[in-house]
C-alpha cells in the first residue's frame, strides 16, 4: 500500500461553485504541508491553472489511488466518491451531513442548511474546511487575503485581438445569460440597462455557450446591432477580457465570479428567492469590488420562485433595474 501523504478536495460542479471553493483551498494550503489534489470538472482546469500553480495544488479528473490519501474534503461530489473513500479506508473523511450515507461513511461531518442562505457559499465551504483542519489537529482558522487569478500573457494577447479597437479605452461588459438555475431578467430589461450604460461609455456583450444565452444575445443584437459580442472564446481568454474591463454586469452565473477573481468590479443582478439570494451567491473571496442588486420584496420563495402563485410575481420584471443604475429611486 502506498504511503498516505496527500489530501483530496472534491468539488465536481460548475464554474461559479468551483470559484467559491478557492478560499478553502487557500486556507488548507496555508495550514498543511501535504500534497493536495483537487478533483473537479476538468473543463475548468485551464482557467484555474495559475491559481492551482500558486497554491501548489494538482487538479485531477479521476482518482487513481485512494490509498495515497490521508484525508478527503467533500465540498460536494458524486455519491460513489464517498463509498470509494470509505471502502479504501481513507482515515479522515470530512463533509456535509446530508444524505443518509454521509452519517455512516464520513468520519467527521457538519450539518449545514445552505438553502437558508445565511452566509456565502464560500463561507459554508470554509466551515467544512475548518472541520478538516480540526480533524488533522490543526488550528481551524485562516487569515485569508483576497485572491486574484494570475494573468496569462498569451491569453491577454488573444483577448486584445478579440476586442480589437474596443480595448483602446475603458469599456463595460454585460453578460446577460445564465444556465437557468435562478431567475433572470428579461431581454427588455437588459436593453434598458445597456441604454443607461452607453451614456457612460462603450458596452460589450458576453455570450456563453448555452442556448438560452445565445437567444438572449440574438434578441439584444436586434436592438443594438453595433455592440460587439464576445463569444466562442475559452474561459482563459474570457477572464482576460474581463480583466481589461472596468465593470462586468451579470446575473447569478459563473462569469460574474470569474470577473471578481480577476480583480474587476462587478454588479450582480440577483433573484430574491432565498436559495438564489446574493447573501449566498454574491462574489466572495476575490479581489474585485462587488455590488449586488435584488428586488426589494418580501419573497415567499425558499428554494424556487412560486411563479403566478406569488403576489409579487414577477418581481424581476417590474423592478426598474435601469432606473436604479441611473441613480433613480
Amino acid at each position: 500500500m502506498s504511503q498516505r501523504n496527500k489530501i483530496l478536495v472534491i468539488r465536481e460542479d460548475r464554474l461559479g461553485d468551483v470559484m467559491m471553493t478557492l478560499p478553502s483551498l487557500a486556507c488548507l494550503r496555508s495550514k498543511v504541508s501535504f500534497e493536495i489534489d483537487f478533483l473537479g470538472n476538468e473543463v475548468l482546469f485551464p482557467v484555474l491553472s495559475g491559481v492551482f500553480r500558486e497554491l501548489q495544488i494538482s487538479p485531477i479528473s479521476e482518482v487513481k489511488d485512494w490509498g495515497a490519501y490521508r484525508a478527503v474534503l467533500f465540498l460536494n461530489g458524486k455519491p460513489k466518491r464517498l463509498w470509494e473513500s470509505f471502502s479504501r479506508r481513507v482515515p479522515v473523511r470530512v463533509g456535509i451531513r446530508s444524505r443518509w450515507d454521509s452519517f455512516f461513511l464520513l468520519t467527521h461531518s457538519i450539518r449545514q442548511s445552505r438553502s437558508m442562505a445565511e452566509k456565502s457559499e464560500a463561507e459554508y465551504n470554509l466551515d467544512v474546511c475548518h472541520l478538516l483542519l480540526k480533524a488533522l489537529d490543526l488550528e481551524p482558522s485562516c487569515d485569508l487575503l483576497p485572491i486574484t487569478l494570475p494573468m496569462s500573457e498569451g491569453d491577454r494577447a488573444e483577448a486584445l485581438r478579440v476586442l480589437g479597437s474596443v480595448s483602446s479605452g475603458p469599456f463595460m461588459v454585460v453578460h446577460p445569460g445564465m444556465s437557468g438555475s435562478a431567475l433572470n431578467l428579461s431581454v427588455s430589461q437588459y436593453a434598458e440597462i445597456i441604454r443607461v450604460l452607453q451614456k457612460q461609455g462603450p458596452v460589450l456583450l458576453s455570450q456563453g455557450p448555452a442556448s438560452l444565452d445565445q437567444e438572449i444575445v440574438r434578441q439584444l443584437k436586434l436592438d443594438f446591432p453595433e455592440i460587439p459580442v464576445i463569444k466562442g472564446v475559452s474561459l482563459r481568454v474570457l477572464a482576460e477580457v474581463f480583466r481589461l474591463a472596468n465593470l462586468v454586469i451579470a446575473p447569478s452565473t459563473g462569469p460574474i465570479h470569474l470577473a471578481h477573481y480577476v480583480g474587476t468590479r462587478t454588479l450582480g443582478l440577483y433573484s430574491p428567492v432565498r436559495s438564489h439570494s446574493p447573501s449566498r451567491w454574491a462574489p466572495w473571496g476575490g479581489s474585485g469590488e462587488s455590488e449586488t442588486l435584488t428586488p426589494e420584496v418580501d419573497c415567499p420563495g425558499r428554494r424556487d420562485c412560486l411563479g403566478p402563485r406569488c403576489e409579487v410575481y414577477n418581481c424581476m420584471e417590474w423592478t426598474s433595474w435601469a432606473k436604479i443604475l441611473s441613480g433613480g429611486s
